[in-house]
């Protein structure tokens, strides 16, 4: 199927959906669909399992159900939602929002002021724009930042958390932690273990002597 109607549905399997019309709504019930927009203001939901969604509409709203979904976003302020496993989600607007609880999903948000929620184990998530978020409720997750002014929270046993240009974290029981310093004019990464020279559930930033600092409470 091939559309280019401002509504789109379609629940029959294997479809393909194209749209580049403003203020859309495309929503598809069916298995291996892949749906593609360009236009402003869209809204698209999906349920199909193995689909494929990719959007560069401003201000799109992204739902996903299903398991083994790629969803990749370009668009400014758009709002990802995903409870399906093994997925990948892009996402370079600025203010974004990525919400995911699927297990073993891979989420890459390189947006400003962009903020992302996870509760599936087993992620991958990669920040890159200024003064964004993470709030990560997993076990066994890996956070790489490389935002300025990052605030990463991970409230999950045993992650592993890399910032390169500073910022302030919490991190859970087992957590690893690794932030880069240029520290005695070398630059290098200053490690934590979270239940030996860190504590858990407690915010910390790194201090121009390159010391884990701790912090007063920022909920």
């Amino acid at each position: 199927m091939n559309q280019n109607n401002p509504s789109i549905h379609a629940e029959e399997k294997f479809s393909v959906v194209t749209n580049s019309d403003k203020s859309c709504d495309i929503r598809t019930s069916g298995r291996c669909s892949v749906i593609g927009n360009v236009g402003a203001s869209v809204c698209i939901n999906n349920s199909g399992a193995f689909s494929y969604i990719s959007s560069s509409g401003v201000n799109s709203s992204i739902i996903n159900r299903s398991e083994g979904v790629q969803i990749s976003v370009a668009s400014d302020n758009s709002h990802i939602e995903n409870t399906g496993k093994a997925c990948y989600i892009s996402s370079s607007g600025d203010r974004s929002e990525v919400i995911n609880t699927g297990q073993s999903s891979k989420i890459s948000c390189l947006g400003a002021n962009s903020n992302v929620l996870n509760s599936g184990a087993f992620a991958e998530i990669y920040i890159g724009g200024y003064q964004s978020s993470v709030d990560s409720y997993a076990e066994s997750v890996f956070i790489h930042c490389t935002c300025f002014f990052a605030r990463v929270e991970s409230r999950g046993k045993n992650a592993v958390i890399t910032m390169v240009k500073g910022g302030k974290f919490k991190a859970g029981e087992g957590s690893l932690v690794s932030i880069f310093v240029t520290k005695s004019g070398k630059p290098q990464f200053v490690q934590g273990y979270v239940g030996d020279d860190l504590k858990a559930d407690v915010w910390y930033t790194v201090n121009l002597n390159g010391d884990f600092e701790e912090l007063e409470s920022q909920d």
